[in-house]
């Protein structure tokens, strides 16, 4: 992937409606996909999260975007590839409907929106909101930026020959319909071309959408481009094989772009921290103890010369050497340890329950499908719920142990917060480079404790006491 992104060979964008991200194992379907499916960002829509923010999950990042008030409906999210971050200027989410992210390229900045429109039977006041708040959107990026939509419009893209210029001919549909006629005129008054239905594709290659009753098929997902840029896309159609338990289709459009400079991953260095519940134990205690002091004892500082932070170094080396062999490094706590072989069994036999009825859509075939597919999200929560007892278990049999006690307590009770792993720079910019956030906090402490003081010095300064005000004891 990261060959990929330095020979210029381009990246590949993806669109999906996932319907919901609320439900247990949700988020796992979407990372194995863009696994699978070699996907460096891909815009999700209706994931239904509250507020706004981002977090790293595996070697991914998610920019999400949904409503201030807590409501969980609509939401819009960015799936960043670890190979895609350092490029990552700005990520700005607007509302429920709309976000946006901003790559740093080689020639050209490249803003991609991520968008889900209304459907087709919501009132003309939404619609008119929605596509306001996107020319809004538009025209406050870069002039010159290179600008890509991805998402669920909800619309159907005729073949009108009048659009032709604009749109191709190779829609799903003969007929615009009004989401349609609205993405059009967006796309004329914007200099935008519709990607979507530009190249020639079988039509299980363009449906983006299937009712429940396996009868409308629809292409109501698009990828739109600046239309002097078109030629940056190179490939766009749906995969049928990717399941994340939603009716819409994974839409992949291949772009082909240099980026803003060569970068080659490297390997992560993770800190591991040190067992140090097991120096509990008295006896593993006074090992540790003495093979510290007999390492520090071989290598005596009282004579030396030598600088004051290069004897700390050593120390510190030492120290760290003996837990190495005597303590050892803690285990790594599982984030989703529910999610075991049997979850992914069953989902494993989901899938290809799905790919037999989109083989043969029989009513047999549906009924199956549709049976295994409840078995599985029952199998999904009873995990789940299995697993929280598990933990509650493990916090009543650590009740002498404070420390643990409370820790397992705070992750119930609060639930899941995401950390912040970047900064914003003195440029609006993000910053995601560990390196970099390290070097913008030392300049922040510089500036903020080497601050020189203004007006007048101490010297300068008159102190007012009580003592004229006390009076001489009688």
């Amino acid at each position: 992937m990261d060959k990929q992104l330095e020979q210029g060979n381009g990246i590949n964008l993806g669109s999906w409606n996932v319907r919901t991200l609320n439900i247990p194992g949700a988020l796992q379907y979407v990372l194995d996909t863009v696994r699978s499916y070699k996907i460096q960002l891909l815009a999700l829509q209706e994931v239904r999260w509250p507020n706004k923010g981002s977090v790293t999950k595996e070697n991914m990042t998610l920019f999400y975007s949904e409503t201030d008030n807590g409501a969980r409906e609509n939401g819009v999210v960015f799936i960043v590839h670890d190979c895609l971050l350092p490029h990552v200027k700005i990520f700005e989410p607007v509302n429920d409907r709309i976000c946006y992210i901003i790559l740093k390229g080689k020639y050209f900045d490249i803003a991609v929106i991520s968008c889900y429109g209304p459907t087709e039977e919501k009132e003309d006041k939404k619609k008119d909101k929605f596509y306001e708040e996107l020319a809004e959107v538009y025209d406050r990026l870069p002039r010159h930026s290179i600008k890509i939509f991805l998402g669920n419009f909800n619309a159907k893209i005729g073949r009108e020959t009048m659009y032709r210029p604009l749109i191709g001919k190779e829609s799903h549909h003969e007929y615009s319909n009004d989401n349609g006629t609205r993405l059009i005129n967006m796309a004329m008054s914007k200099e935008l071309g519709i990607s979507s239905t530009y190249f020639p594709r079988k039509n299980i290659h363009k449906h983006t959408w299937v009712s429940p009753n396996e009868l409308t098929k629809n292409q109501i997902d698009h990828v739109m481009i600046s239309k002097k840029h078109m030629s940056c896309i190179s490939n766009v159609r749906s995969y049928r094989g990717a399941d994340a338990d939603t009716d819409h289709y994974l839409i992949i459009a291949h772009f082909r772009i240099r980026l803003s400079s060569k970068w080659k991953r490297s390997s992560k260095t993770y800190n591991s921290k040190f067992n140090v519940e097991i120096l509990r134990d008295q006896e593993i205690a006074k090992q540790y103890e003495k093979l510290v002091q007999k390492k520090i004892g071989k290598n005596s500082w009282k004579n030396s010369t030598e600088d004051i932070e290069n004897q700390w170094n050593r120390k510190k080396q030492i120290i760290t050497d003996c837990a190495s062999v005597v303590i050892g490094n803690a285990p790594k706590r599982e984030e989703k340890r529910w999610f075991n072989d049997k979850c992914r069994e069953a989902i494993k036999k989901r899938f290809e329950l799905r790919k037999k009825l989109l083989q043969n859509p029989s009513e047999e075939n549906k009924i199956i499908y549709e049976n295994w597919r409840k078995e599985t999200h029952k199998l999904l929560r009873r995990e789940k719920r299995t697993d929280m007892k598990a933990r509650i278990a493990e916090i009543e049999e650590n009740r002498k142990n404070p420390k643990k006690f409370f820790e397992n307590r705070k992750q119930i009770k609060e639930g899941f917060k995401p950390q912040v792993k970047m900064l914003l720079n003195e440029k609006g910019e993000l910053v995601t480079d560990k390196k970099e956030i390290v070097e913008l906090f030392k300049k922040h402490f510089e500036t903020l404790l080497n601050r020189q003081g203004q007006g007048s010095t101490n010297e300068d300064m008159t102190y007012y006491t009580v003592e004229p005000d006390i009076g001489e004891p009688k």
